[in-house]
């Protein structure tokens, strides 16, 4: 059987690892302390020959319980995060300065309102706790779905953003074409996703960029070419600079990568290679000297995120 892509739809896929699935529950157990719901025997991580959509097959997505838990762990919920400044200076405004009506898809406990005081805000959430301290903060949150939501309020919003969401939603096409479909013509989509084109390519072991916690892993050019696949403008494309919390993960990454290349090892999802004595001492030793070419300045690689802008072109 042939596997299509769950962007495009194209069967131009091509297995890139298959990871086994108990490694996956078994990691998320001693790691995260964290029991996920019962594995596929093994899990595809493929590539889309025609829209450079990485994503993994049969899809294994978590369920309640799983982000009930996810929750607890300190820093999941960040009330700042660098890509909300990033898409409020893309959010174009009106010559009379009016407001904007304003739909943020899994708005956590809109954090972003901050941003867009004066606008008309509306959140997509479904975690009770965000819906609930938002209400308290005076924050319009509602638990629909984007495909619900944009039956009822096609062509109402003037602004339409995501923040870290689209990687979780086994069906990207189907998420993307609701937000438009919410959209008025000449409106603003925003998307922000984390940056497949930067350190956490290599993080082998972020197990909360894998199922069943992420399901997609989004290139620039998998993310460029939506502007075609739905026939939109594109406006900007903007990676955010590396956050000084994220430095100590980035040199290791790279610590990792260069000593394996060195040792002809090819590095694949949860590789228990780097675990082993010598190896981490080595990876130790090298994180050192990035993390210090980081923090002088000498290096000045991309952050965690990709923000991407795009205008609905009008018919």
């Amino acid at each position: 059987m042939k596997i299509t892509c769950t962007l495009c739809g194209s069967a131009t896929t091509a297995v890139l690892e298959t990871i086994a699935g108990r490694k996956i529950e078994s990691a998320y157990a001693e790691r995260l302390k964290i029991v996920v719901q019962a594995p596929p025997e093994s899990i595809e991580y493929r590539l889309c020959g025609t829209c450079d959509l990485r994503f993994y097959w049969p899809q294994y997505v978590g369920d309640a319980s799983f982000y009930e838990h996810l929750q607890k762990l300190p820093g999941y919920y960040m009330d700042e995060k660098g890509e909300y400044a990033i898409a409020n200076r893309h959010i174009p405004r009106r010559g009379d300065a009016s407001p904007l009506r304003i739909l943020e898809i899994g708005a956590g406990r809109g954090q972003f309102r901050r941003y867009v005081p004066g606008d008309a805000y509306v959140g997509l959430e479904f975690n009770p706790g965000g819906i609930a301290a938002a209400a308290r903060d005076g924050i319009d949150l509602r638990c629909e779905y984007i495909e619900q939501h944009a039956q009822s309020n096609a062509e109402s919003y003037d602004v339409v953003c995501s923040f870290q969401v689209l990687e979780h939603v086994p069906n990207p096409q189907t998420f993307i074409e609701s937000a438009l479909k919410c959209l008025k013509p000449d409106g603003t989509l925003v998307l922000s996703v984390p940056a497949e084109d930067s350190f956490l390519a290599g993080s082998i072991w972020d197990l909360l960029n894998m199922p069943p916690h992420h399901q997609t892993r989004w290139s620039d050019a998998a993310l460029t070419q939506l502007s075609v696949q739905f026939h939109m403008e594109p406006i900007a494309l903007v990676h955010d600079r590396l956050a000084p919390g994220d430095v100590p993960s980035y040199a290791n990454v790279v610590a990792q990568i260069g000593l394996a290349k060195r040792r002809g090892m090819k590095l694949m999802h949860l590789d228990a290679r780097v675990n082993g004595f010598w190896f981490r001492r080595r990876v130790k030793q090298v994180t050192r000297v990035v993390g210090a070419a980081v923090q002088e300045g000498f290096l000045r690689p991309r952050g965690h995120t990709v923000v991407s802008v795009f205008r609905k072109k009008s018919p």
